[in-house]
């Protein structure tokens, strides 16, 4: 019988038997047999056996996890550049396994989906490769040790993924009491299994308190400003962080307003490509969402990738918005807020009773005053306030009497205990 030889490189492994009708072949007569001299292309293709990863961030732990767990590989050998970074890159990926068991998630990956590599060499893969190369974040400085400055410092330290955290203030007094803060924090979550930490102590360690804008590190800096809400003071620490690390072009600097518009708050950063904004969350270690802000003529790619970056590193999600007031969440939140005062000013109901309402009818998990309170009056006001400075017919302003005679007064919420509810009584 006679056989057809189909020869697809110069270089042939064994013959397959391919089962199939000869009719689906074109210019084959049925009846022969197919030899098929198989998949191979040229140059031959042999499976790749060893693999060297350079880089043990992230990205090179996360690669050498994936080869080591599929167990194809004759060595996997991880690199860095000092034991301190392998060591940590060894407890990532310990914790990252021990996760993914505990879940049951299997981890899929192979060198076939690697594209451009020649096969049967070692394999050479470089961390962080884009253009210009993007480093992680390593180090964090947050200037305000508030709800929102030790908020951020928490989420960063619960993740063990930086280098070193400072939380900045100016008197030693507002830093003791974040710590405090912090510690209770984590230990209310590690109570409730809301977060997976072996130790608070050792969590609470991670962050440094200082009186001084001094980070511990430097290298791969990001600096976020998290003071109230007021223009100039913002401005001028910025000026003066530019001056500071005017030498240093691996640092990033952003800010956490929730309201003004950054592109004002920078207005003396000289570096603006290196400039952006992160609006947090309040409570910050349990709100998931970060609004990125992109300042207009600023902000490069390579910033803006960093910050995504981050916000993924401390396990938050983060959407891209323009550089406008309010930015998405608060341009619809405040005036929400402000109409709600308008109807206990006028007695339509009781701040309780409109709680209650948009609560159980519109399925909001806090009502207006309540999340008022616990934002803070103050708060709430620097907003009105900075809108409307701006005179900006778009924004939706109510400037309310009953607001700003609470404020003067002190009673600026949950905080000061005392605000629409109060907080002194026990339950």
């Amino acid at each position: 019988m006679s056989k057809l030889l189909i020869r697809q490189t110069l270089r042939l492994p064994s013959i397959i038997a391919i089962a199939g009708s000869a009719k689906s072949v074109p210019n084959i007569t049925p009846g022969h047999h197919l030899l098929v001299r198989g998949f191979s292309q040229t140059p031959a293709m042999n499976r790749i056996e060893n693999v060297l990863i350079i880089g043990s961030g992230l990205m090179g732990s996360g690669i050498a996890q994936s080869c080591a767990a599929t167990n194809k590989f004759n060595s996997i050998t991880l690199q860095d550049i000092s034991e301190d970074q392998l060591s940590k890159a060894k407890t990532r990926i310990t914790q990252s396994l021990t996760n993914l068991k505990e879940k049951k998630r299997t981890i899929a990956g192979s060198a076939k989906s690697v594209p451009n590599i020649t096969p049967g060499h070692h394999l050479l893969v470089r961390g962080f490769s884009q253009t210009p190369a993007m480093n992680r974040i390593e180090n964090v400085l947050i200037i305000g040790s508030g709800l929102m400055g030790s908020g951020i410092a928490q989420s960063c330290a619960a993740t063990n993924k930086f280098n070193s955290i400072t939380l900045q203030d100016i008197s030693e007094d507002q830093l003791s009491k974040a710590k405090t803060r912090i510690t209770q924090s984590l230990t209310n979550l590690k109570e409730k299994k809301r977060i997976n930490i072996d130790n608070v102590d050792e969590v609470v360690k991670r962050i440094t308190l200082s009186t001084e804008r001094k980070p511990v590190s430097e290298e791969n800096l990001l600096i976020v400003e998290a003071i109230p809400e007021l223009l100039e003071p913002k401005q001028r620490i910025f000026k003066e962080l530019c001056e500071t690390f005017k030498h240093n072009k691996s640092v990033i600097f952003v800010t956490n307003t929730s309201s003004l518009p950054c592109y004002e708050i920078g207005k003396y950063v000289d570096c603006k490509d290196r400039f952006g904004g992160l609006h947090f969350f309040n409570p910050v270690p349990l709100m998931k969402l970060v609004e990125i802000i992109k300042v207009m003529d600023g902000t490069n790619e390579h910033t803006f990738e960093s910050l995504q970056q981050f916000v993924k590193d401390i396990d938050k999600v983060g959407v891209s918005c323009k550089d406008t007031p309010g930015f998405i969440v608060n341009r619809l939140l405040v005036p929400y807020m402000l109409e709600a005062v308008r109807l206990l000013e006028r007695g339509d109901a009781t701040a309780r009773d409109i709680d209650i309402a948009m609560k159980l009818g519109a399925g909001y998990p806090m009502g207006p005053f309540e999340l008022m309170d616990y934002v803070g009056l103050d708060t709430n006001k620097f907003i009105v306030d900075a809108w409307s400075a701006r005179g900006d017919p778009s924004l939706t302003i109510y400037k309310s009497k009953l607001l700003e005679g609470m404020v003067a007064k002190g009673n600026l919420g949950k905080k000061s205990g005392k605000g629409f509810y109060d907080y002194t009584k026990k339950k």
